[in-house]
């Protein structure tokens, strides 16, 4: 199962949130040819940057297999793959966790911590971002609209 995005993932990507928002919680989605797989959260840092490594991304989609085999199909039949990046709100996450409550209560529990992060939006925003391996660093800006 491993290597499975060496075709289609950069070995780094950076997303580099602009203007700088550090602590912010970043979740990626990504399709498969059934459901969509989500990874994170990560987090930013002090630069406003936040990185997802291949290493990481592929090990949220060998335990999404892992734990629930008949959910999600193959990862791109072709040389690249779009993925959504997601810089949560407040109240979005809220609405994640109350979603999860039910069926995956573990993994609601593991995201309540990530209430308290400063760097939560008021307003969530979406990227949709087309991925290659051909790169073996990309850095994807993505433009924060005012939250006032």
């Amino acid at each position: 199962m491993r290597g499975i995005l060496d075709r289609l993932f950069p070995k780094c990507l950076l997303v580099e949130l602009v203007p700088p928002v550090s602590d912010a919680v970043l979740f990626m989605e990504i399709p498969t040819t059934k459901n969509s797989i989500t990874a994170g959260p990560f987090i930013s840092d002090s630069n406003s940057t936040a990185t997802l490594s291949r290493e990481a991304v592929e090990a949220f989609i060998h335990d999404a297999y892992k734990d629930f085999p008949m959910d999600y199909g193959s990862v791109g039949p072709g040389p690249t793959v779009q993925v959504v990046i997601r810089v949560e709100s407040k109240s979005s996450l809220q609405n994640a966790i109350r979603a999860l409550e039910n069926d995956w209560p573990e993994d609601a529990e593991e995201l309540k911590p990530m209430l308290t992060r400063r760097g939560l939006l008021r307003v969530p925003v979406e990227r949709r971002v087309r991925l290659s391996a051909k790169s073996r660093k990309l850095v994807i800006c993505l433009q924060i609209p005012e939250q006032g």
